[in-house]
């Protein structure tokens, strides 16, 4: 009798140490579910040359695909310049800058550069081409370009009415675009 309940307590403390060993183990499969839901790098914005019409991708977003910006002559004509509001997040400042449309301007208490490379008095998107509906301030947009270090942080547009849709985000700024100016 003895020896059964010896031979009994060694069958079950040797099923407990191996299932205690294999529940320390790491299926394989666990470890590349976690690599896999790490989150990726952002893709680099594609750099950008002034001048409709052109290619370009929306927000760096790949799905997007490629967009023709088409200008219209009678807006190159009207709006020359746009008013942007630039907040600094750690001192809560706000400043307004106006900036030319097609230049580069360096930005006076921020370390960057930015260059308006088109604005569009009412935005519209419809197949492959982004353009305006007419020469209305409806639904103002500019894209612009960022530079920190004399290096494109941003591309992107900026939308007056909608600021949250693929908004300029940096640690220690927010730009938002105010308006579009004739003069």
């Amino acid at each position: 009798m003895i020896f059964a309940i010896v031979a009994f307590l060694g069958i079950s403390c040797s099923k407990s140490d191996s299932s205690t060993n294999e529940s320390k183990k790491t299926p394989p499969k666990q470890v590349e579910a976690k690599a896999e839901t790490k989150p990726a790098a952002p893709a680099p914005t594609p750099e950008v040359k002034p001048g409709p019409p052109e290619k370009f991708h929306h927000g760096g977003m790949t799905k997007m695909g490629d967009f023709t910006v088409q200008v219209p002559e009678d807006v190159k004509k009207t709006w020359k310049k746009v008013a942007l509001s630039i907040h600094a997040i750690k001192t809560k400042k706000q400043m307004s800058v106006t900036l030319p449309i097609g230049q580069k301007t360096a930005i006076e208490g921020t370390p960057f550069k930015i260059e308006v490379l088109y604005f569009l008095p009412n935005f519209t998107m419809g197949g492959s081409t982004i353009t305006t509906k007419d020469n209305e301030q409806k639904n103002p947009a500019a894209k612009i370009k960022v530079y920190q270090d004399g290096k494109v942080i941003w591309t992107g547009w900026l939308f007056q009415k909608f600021p949250k849709v693929h908004p300029f985000t940096h640690v220690d700024y927010r730009i938002f675009l105010v308006k579009g100016l004739k003069d």
